[in-house]
C-alpha cells in the first residue's frame, strides 16, 4: 500500500491505485467490513471509489490519507471487538 510519502512522490502523475485498492478491499473483507462502510467513514460517494478502482480518476493526497486512516480505524474496531 502506498504511504503518504510515496503518494506525494507520484501525485500529479498517472499511477494506477488498483493494486492498493484491491489490498484495501481484501483487508476490509478479512475484518468483516464493506467498502460502503469505508465510503461512509471518509466520507465519499461509493461511485468515487469505483472510479478510482477503474483508473478513471485518482484521489488527491488529502483524500487518500483519509481513506487509509478510515481503513485502519474500521479494521482496528473489528479486532478490538474480537478481543473483547
Amino acid at each position: 500500500m502506498l504511504t503518504n510519502a510515496q503518494f506525494a512522490q507520484v501525485e500529479g502523475h498517472v499511477v494506477s491505485l488498483k493494486p492498493q485498492i484491491e489490498k484495501i478491499e481484501d483487508r476490509l473483507k478479512r475484518h468483516g467490513k464493506q467498502v460502503s462502510e469505508l465510503c461512509e467513514a471518509v466520507p465519499m460517494a461509493r461511485s468515487t471509489w469505483q472510479r478510482w478502482k477503474s483508473d478513471l480518476t485518482s484521489p488527491n493526497m488529502s483524500t487518500w490519507t483519509q481513506v487509509l486512516e478510515a481503513v485502519d480505524e474500521l479494521c482496528a474496531s473489528k479486532s478490538e471487538e474480537d478481543a473483547a
